[in-house]
């Protein structure tokens, strides 16, 4: 046999091992590419994203074309809202399946992959609703190694959100998500410029988010939910109404949430950070809230809304779910003041204040801490800030003292506290370490107020 038809026969036998191999991987793309549909079904139904918002989002395959090297899928986004309006979006996926696709190879990549895609949203009326510009809405570039991880690129085109209580304008989105396996952990993070927020004529109120990155990762809990952890950073958060609300900014705002939603229950945690809170453009200093919640049936939680029989309450209730705020740290120049709180709640079989197993309520108002936030909010009156500075102090004096004859605070320093627990199923309230009845509770309340 001669070299070269040694080299034909060799060249042909690689050829022919390449055509089966990328048709076995077009066959295998073209499995996972209906089962991870699938599986986002079943996670968006776990996580009871269609009560939560009163829609039901929902993923198929319209078309799947398969080719040797190549393959097209048509997959669709069905939004349907209990008000009946119905909207879907297509997305068009373009797949080179083989060890060295074409596109890669073209970078000057020879990394073997599984698969390079490449997917845009269509520019249908629906779509053209929500986007501003006319060019590609949504584009996703994703490469899939030979263990099944994946890298994607994505980019959103600018575009804006309406509904009945206002509109969202949000800038161009750019980002990527890693995934190590088709239903393993993922992870991603994502960026945007600016969200505008104008809220309905009613209120006028309007809001401004700048600078904007998110981190995420997600472990995916077969079709039963999910845990995830995400990190936000956000430059500043703008507040405002047209006349009468005062402007109000967060400066150097941070998100730390993490948690898990398995079969609808969400068990969360959330810490807010902020650097630099401004009311009326004063500064008023920094923030720091820690919101959790445990044991949460959010799908019957939503359900609450439309179901007025009660039966919604009691499967929320069933769960005994927990809700914390701890800490809640409010601090300037001059101090810090703090507050905790949480609410135990329980399937009484009434929907009264039974329902409340315990609630345990801590806060302690720092004297200098507060004259110093009367001080800076106190921009608008033609006072020097000695003359602020007194008629805060006597403010919080006489406040206290009050607060103190009530029996509702008692002092520590130069803090004023207050430690409350109540049990209402068995009538019991403990009022900085004097116990006494709700009703006792509520009368002295009564009384206070009126004192005010």
């Amino acid at each position: 046999m001669s070299k070269t038809r040694s080299a034909v026969l060799i060249t042909a036998a690689i050829a022919v091992s390449y055509t089966t191999a990328s048709w076995f991987i077009g066959n295998q793309i073209k499995s996972n590419v209906y089962e991870t549909v699938e599986h986002i079904n079943k996670q968006i139904e776990a996580g009871g994203a269609g009560e939560l918002f009163s829609e039901q989002y929902a993923l198929h395959v319209a078309e799947y074309r398969k080719g040797v090297f190549n393959s097209k899928a048509n997959i669709v986004l069905s939004i349907n809202s209990d008000s009946g309006l119905n909207n879907e979006y297509f997305f068009n996926t373009e797949l080179e399946h083989g060890l060295f696709p074409l596109s890669e190879l073209k970078t000057g990549s020879f990394k073997p992959r599984f698969a390079v895609a490449k997917t845009i949203m269509q520019p249908t009326d629906n779509a053209k609703q929500v986007f501003t510009e006319t060019g590609d809405l949504i584009t996703i570039y994703t490469n899939v190694a030979i263990d099944g991880s994946s890298h994607s690129i994505f980019q959103i085109a600018p575009g804006k959100l309406e509904s009945i209580d206002g509109l969202v304008q949000f800038s161009e989105v750019k980002g990527f998500i890693n995934s190590e396996d088709q239903f393993g952990k993922v992870s991603g993070q994502l960026f945007l410029d600016s969200i505008a927020a104008y809220y309905d004529e009613e209120t006028e109120a309007s809001a401004s988010i700048t600078g904007v990155s998110t981190e995420f990762a997600t472990v995916l809990k077969s079709a039963n939910g999910f845990d995830y952890s995400t990190n936000t950073i956000i430059d500043s958060i703008h507040i405002y109404e047209n006349d009468n609300l005062v402007p109000i900014d967060f400066i150097g705002f941070n998100i730390n949430s993490s948690g898990s939603i398995i079969q609808g229950i969400a068990n969360t945690r959330s810490d807010y950070e902020v650097t630099k809170l401004k009311i009326d453009n004063a500064d008023t200093g920094s923030l720091k809230v820690g919101i959790g919640i445990q044991s949460l049936n959010i799908k019957s939680l939503a359900r609450m809304r439309h179901d007025l029989s009660g039966k919604a309450g009691s499967e929320m209730l069933s769960h005994n779910p927990v809700f914390t705020i701890s800490p809640f740290v409010w601090e300037n120049s001059a101090g810090t003041s703090e507050a905790s709180l949480e609410l135990s709640l329980q399937d009484s079989g009434q929907q009264d204040i039974n329902a409340i197993k315990s609630l345990q309520l801590s806060v302690g108002v720092n004297q200098p801490m507060a004259i110093e936030l009367f001080k800076s909010l106190d921009t608008r009156s033609n006072s020097s800030e000695a003359q602020s500075a007194i008629m805060a102090s006597f403010a919080f004096g006489l406040y206290a003292e009050s607060l103190k004859a009530a029996g509702v605070a008692v002092s520590e320093g130069n803090t004023l506290k207050t430690d409350l627990l109540v049990e209402p199923a068995q009538d019991r309230v403990v009022l900085n370490g004097n116990t006494m009845s709700i009703n006792d509770l509520m009368q002295g309340l009564a009384g206070l107020m009126l004192g005010f």
